[in-house]
């Protein structure tokens, strides 16, 4: 697991299936960073800012999966590979309305993930 700077919550990279929208239904992405607050997903083109999302996590890990709701906050583009100095294309998604167990799972593949290394 990698920490970034000094943000206050941990961050794991991962792989997610994006639900909805129904464009991006069924469709596997690279997460850079998942946290109790939300997830970036390296995707091109990025859904538009506002677009609300259905997301399965984890997929591929010993963990039971969840699905949570959120929305595109941000968004980026790049028209190379990332290297240094070039960004990931991308969007940032918020979870909206998470329940007390949807926090708990994430809680818990964010804690234990560095531990015995899944994900990395």
């Amino acid at each position: 697991m990698k920490l970034f700077g000094d943000r206050q919550r941990k961050r794991l990279k991962l792989d997610l299936l994006l639900l909805e929208p129904e464009s991006t239904k069924g469709k596997t992405f690279k997460s850079e960073n998942l946290s109790e607050g939300g997830v970036f997903v390296e995707i091109q083109p990025p859904l538009p800012i506002g677009e609300k999302v259905r997301i399965k996590i984890p997929i591929n890990s010993p963990f039971d999966p969840i699905e949570v709701n959120g929305k595109v906050v941000w968004s980026q583009t790049s028209g190379k590979k990332p290297t240094i100095g070039n960004r990931i294309p991308g969007m940032g998604v918020c979870f909206e309305n998470l329940r007390e167990q949807e926090k708990g799972a994430l809680r818990e593949i964010l804690d234990l993930t560095p531990h015995y290394g899944w994900f990395t």
